[in-house]
């Protein structure tokens, strides 16, 4: 968005907050990007989709002027009530996740996604395997995997960059995640690597969401360091000897291509991770997969112990395959499908025709 924010005017709407003593109902807190992008968080009580739409509705009635001519960009079929109220010159379903197949995902999410998917004009897949399943249900979706803010993780090798004092704290070698902690972690393979590893760090950054911290794995080299603001990262990527993507292969894994490959490979970082299936398609040969404890461990170990030849043909690999996954690219080729190439008449590019009622 802040790439497209160069040439549109983006009004960026995260998903509701619980009011609260500095944000009451109602609230509204508004984050100036930049002249063009604006990020509004509302602080709404819970309700259904439904009812939560529906309070979304005078916010983007006083805030964006031309409806019409405006273009309505989904990351989350939730949404999809809005279109009850509003009738915008475009719809883009950006899909970056399955998330019907989360932990208490809602059981009409399917249903809001087909509403969408019938109103959408062009969709787009963020991995190969949402992609293969989005497919057959549009005629006009694009896969799009993860890019990559080379420049802002590049910072990681930057000697200007700081490593934040809480991570200087820990005991070295370290290995990290960063990312949400909910339930596409592995629990039980992360308890034991660090078992296998104890004289080696194992740092998880970020907020636990939908499961209980009580369920997080415990151990004496295992460190919780919390939700870091995404300036931060680079410097925690710099305090890392290896970077982790301790993902369990279970329902709520089966179709992510987790974003943070590609920034720890911008950082250079060595990576080790379970086999989830877009990242062994997309990153086999730059990044160690391994399917059990045992050999995840065996592989940090390894990348602990890389010579310099190892370390550089390693790093001839991974910036080869960042150089291919600039997000300059990616906008480009999304701004063309979503906007460019409309009335041109092709079936590649014409909106969907099904009709699905709004219930």
């Amino acid at each position: 968005m802040t790439r497209l924010s160069e040439r549109y005017s983006i009004l960026f709407v995260e998903e509701p907050k619980d009011p609260d003593e500095a944000h009451p109902q109602g609230h509204v807190k508004q984050v100036k990007i930049n002249d063009h992008l604006t990020v509004f968080t509302p602080y709404i009580p819970w309700h259904n989709w439904p009812t939560m739409c529906s309070q979304y509705v005078p916010l983007l009635k006083k805030h964006v002027d031309a409806i019409e001519a405006s273009a309505f960009w989904f990351y989350s079929p939730y949404y999809v009530h809005l279109l009850k109220s509003f009738n915008p010159g475009k719809v883009i379903y950006d899909c970056m996740d399955e998330h019907s197949a989360f932990k208490n995902a809602s059981p009409n999410l399917p249903a809001y996604e087909r509403q969408l998917l019938g109103r959408a004009e062009v969709v787009f897949t963020g991995g190969r395997s949402l992609y293969e399943a989005k497919r057959d249900l549009h005629n006009n979706v694009h896969c799009f995997p993860s890019s990559v803010d080379s420049e802002h993780f590049e910072k990681a090798m930057d000697a200007a960059t700081e490593v934040p004092e809480d991570l200087q704290e820990v005991k070295r070698p370290v290995v990290g995640y960063y990312g949400v902690i909910d339930e596409r972690i592995d629990m039980d393979l992360l308890a034991k690597t660090a078992q296998l590893l104890p004289d080696v760090s194992l740092i998880m950054i970020g907020p636990f969401a939908k499961i209980d911290k009580k369920e997080a794995a415990k151990a004496d080299n295992i460190h919780y360091l919390g939700k870091k603001d995404y300036a931060l990262l680079p410097g925690y990527l710099k305090g890392m000897d290896v970077a982790m993507m301790p993902f369990a292969l279970n329902e709520s894994t089966r179709y992510i291509s987790p974003t943070k490959t590609l920034e720890y490979m911008a950082a250079l970082k060595p990576i080790v991770s379970t086999p989830v299936r877009d990242v062994v398609r997309e990153y086999k040969g730059t990044v160690a997969i391994e399917d059990n404890a045992t050999s995840f461990a065996e592989a940090i170990r390894a990348y602990l112990q890389e010579t310099e030849e190892q370390k550089q043909s390693r790093k001839k690999l991974q910036a080869e395959k960042i150089k291919a996954n600039s997000w300059n690219k990616t906008v480009e080729e999304m701004e063309r499908l979503a906007f460019k190439d409309q009335g041109k008449g092709n079936s590649q590019s014409s909106p969907s025709k099904r009709s699905v009622p709004m219930d």
